[in-house]
C-alpha cells in the first residue's frame, strides 16, 4: 500500500491541476461585459487560490506550528464574500443556489490561521447550502462579532433544521471515527477539529423546522 503521505501528496497535485484550470477560466470571465459576471469570477479566483493554498501545505513539517495572520476588518469580509461567491450567486440564476448575506462588525480584528478559519466558514456554509437544496430555504447568512476577547462567526440559515436522531452526535471526538448509523459529515468533523486546534469552541445554537444556526467562537489572539 503507497505510503498515505505520497497519496496525500499525489492528491494534492491533481487537485491543483484542476483548480489551475478553473483559475483560468474564471480570469477568462473576469473581462466579461456583464459586471456581475466579471465580479463573481474576481471572487471565484480569489477563492481558488485559498484553496490552493490548503492543498500546497508542506506534509513534511505538518507538525510544525502553523503560520497565523492578523485579520482586519476587510480582511475577514474579503473572506467571507469569497466563499458566498463560491456557493451563491450575487444574482438571480436558474441553478437554485442559496443567497448568502455577510455582516461584520466594523472594528473586528483576528489573529489566527487564515487558511484553517477558510476551511471551517467554508465547510459549515457548504453544510447549509446542501440542506437547503435537498429542501426548503434559500438564504444563508453569517455575522461577525467582536467582544470579551472573543470573535463569534454565526452561520444560520432558513433550511429545514437539522434531523433529530443526528443532533446528539455532532460533537464526536476527532480522533476516532462516528459510530455506525450516526451519520455525520467529515466536513462537520473537520470543522470541530479545526476550531479545537485554534483553541475555539463550535456551538449548534439553534435547529428547528426554520432553520439551523452554528456559532463558531475564537480568541481574538493566538493561544
Amino acid at each position: 500500500m503507497e505510503h498515505p503521505t505520497l497519496t496525500l501528496r499525489s492528491a494534492a497535485h491533481d487537485i491543483r491541476g484542476y483548480l489551475a484550470s478553473a483559475s483560468l477560466a474564471a480570469e477568462g470571465l473576469g473581462a466579461h461585459m456583464d459586471e456581475k459576471v466579471a465580479l463573481r469570477a474576481e471572487r471565484i479566483a480569489k477563492a481558488i487560490d485559498q484553496i490552493a493554498c490548503i492543498c500546497d501545505t508542506d506534509l513534511v513539517e505538518a507538525e510544525k506550528p502553523e503560520t497565523t495572520n492578523c485579520l482586519s476588518h476587510d480582511d475577514i469580509e474579503e473572506m467571507l464574500k469569497d466563499i458566498a461567491h463560491l456557493i451563491g450567486p450575487v444574482y438571480e440564476d436558474r441553478i437554485g443556489h442559496p443567497k448568502m448575506d455577510v455582516f461584520v462588525s466594523q472594528g473586528t480584528r483576528l489573529v489566527c490561521s487564515k487558511t484553517r478559519l477558510f476551511r471551517i466558514i467554508y465547510n459549515l456554509t457548504v453544510n447549509a447550502a446542501h440542506a437547503i437544496r435537498a429542501s426548503t430555504g434559500s438564504r444563508i447568512t453569517i455575522r461577525v462579532s467582536q467582544g470579551c476577547g472573543k470573535v463569534c462567526f454565526s452561520i444560520s440559515d432558513d433550511g429545514p433544521g437539522l434531523p433529530e436522531h443526528i443532533i446528539g452526535h455532532l460533537y464526536p471526538r476527532i480522533d476516532r471515527p462516528p459510530a455506525m448509523g450516526a451519520h455525520i459529515g467529515f466536513g462537520l468533523m473537520t470543522a470541530v477539529g479545526l476550531a479545537r486546534e485554534m483553541g475555539g469552541k463550535m456551538r449548534l445554537l439553534r435547529s428547528s423546522k426554520n432553520g439551523t444556526e452554528f456559532c463558531l467562537m475564537l480568541p481574538d489572539s493566538p493561544v
